[in-house]
């Protein structure tokens, strides 16, 4: 059984990463706009937040199965002394794991302070901080085709 989802998991949250990363620079770029150009917040800055906030939250749950099935990571937490020394057991069961949960973290941080802010350039800088912080903790642990531990462009 566990075998039969990995795969297919492995696909779809490959694949998502892609509506994550496309969604934090639209929304980093719109909240950069909004506090640099002194913008209103708008319903679309809002909606923007939103659809990020609930595709990193999907990307979560899919990378949360992901960890509990997959063969690299179950071999890691089964000895994770050993999993330590050894760069690609340490990459996907502890490094990849928490700077996405980081960036994640930041995404919600920005959107909540985003929207209990007073004002709309606090709105936006609250956005902007925290969207930010977020797409540096994703561009740091998501494993890049060029990254000893990357993974294809596209998974097919």
């Amino acid at each position: 059984m566990v075998d039969s989802i990995f795969q297919p998991v492995l696909v779809l949250h490959s694949l998502l990463r892609w509506a994550v990363v496309v969604l934090l620079a639209l929304a980093l770029l719109s909240a950069l706009r909004g506090w640099l150009g002194r913008r209103s917040w708008s319903p679309s800055d809002d909606k923007l937040g939103r659809f990020l906030t609930m595709s990193a939250d999907l990307q979560l749950l899919l990378g949360l199965l992901l960890y509990a099935i997959s063969p690299i990571t179950v071999k890691a937490r089964a000895d994770m002394g050993a999993a330590m020394a050894d760069a690609q057991l340490r990459y996907w069961s502890v490094e990849h794991f928490s700077l996405m949960l980081v960036a994640i973290v930041l995404i919600h941080v920005g959107r909540a302070r985003s929207r209990r802010a007073i004002d709309a350039v606090l709105k936006h800088k609250q956005a902007a901080i925290f969207f930010g912080l977020a797409a540096l903790a994703l561009l740091v642990g998501v494993p890049w085709p060029f990254l000893p531990n990357g993974r294809p462009w596209l998974p097919f």
